[in-house]
């Protein structure tokens, strides 16, 4: 009797030491049984037990005891698929989903607990609706930026053809020199920068520029 006593005394000092851990979590934490079909498809699940974090998470209340398709009729399949899946591998998983019922992004572990037969499994999960939010304005900025970059090239290839052209179509010999500086800062030769096609002539030579 004795033993039987400290044995119990040890599980229930476990289960408050759980409980208080669970409570704790800032992520969402749910264990659910998954509900099944005839044909053994995933039709729904059962909540079974909820941390306080958990309803701020999915942005529903009063969740423990109902289903999912009580509570958000809209609920996608794949999400049923999912956990059914998780009870019939026993395979934990991690993922991130959009849930388009509640307008949400989650990045999810869930995990089996018991046996397959139990068709329990527990949920870890959190709202990143921000962040996804953030990475999608991100990635949107990078795409005006890179837009306005190849706009910009447009616009500088264009005025630079324009010039050519210009430089191209006088009568006068044109041509634009960089200064090259020796030791003592002294202008010792010049470089080619732009030339027109009347110098070209007048030296006879095509490829001037970077001379």
């Amino acid at each position: 009797y004795s033993a039987n006593l400290e044995t119990a005394n040890t599980l229930q000092e476990n289960v408050n030491r759980y409980r208080v851990l669970i409570s704790s979590l800032a992520d969402g934490f749910s264990i659910i049984e998954v509900i099944f079909d005839i044909d053994q498809n995933p039709v729904d699940y059962l909540f079974v037990e909820i941390n306080p974090a958990f309803e701020k998470h999915v942005h529903l209340k009063n969740i423990l005891g109902k289903t999912m398709k009580e509570l958000s009729p809209n609920h996608g399949q794949k999400w049923f698929e999912t956990y059914g899946n998780i009870v019939f591998t026993g395979e934990a998983i991690r993922f991130e989903k959009y849930a388009k019922d509640l307008e949400t992004w989650f990045d999810v572990y869930a995990f089996p607990i018991g046996s397959r037969k139990s068709r329990k499994v527990a949920v870890l999960c959190s709202d990143i609706s921000q962040r996804k939010k953030t990475e999608e304005d991100l990635r949107q900025a990078n795409e005006t930026l890179e837009s306005e970059v190849r706009k910009r090239t447009n616009e500088l290839k264009e005025k630079n053809d324009l010039l050519q052209m210009v430089f191209d179509t006088v009568t006068q010999g044109i041509f634009l020199l960089r200064p090259v500086f020796g030791e003592n800062y002294d202008i010792v030769d010049f470089t080619y920068v732009r030339v027109n096609k009347k110098v070209k002539r007048y030296y006879g030579m095509d490829n001037l520029v970077g001379k």
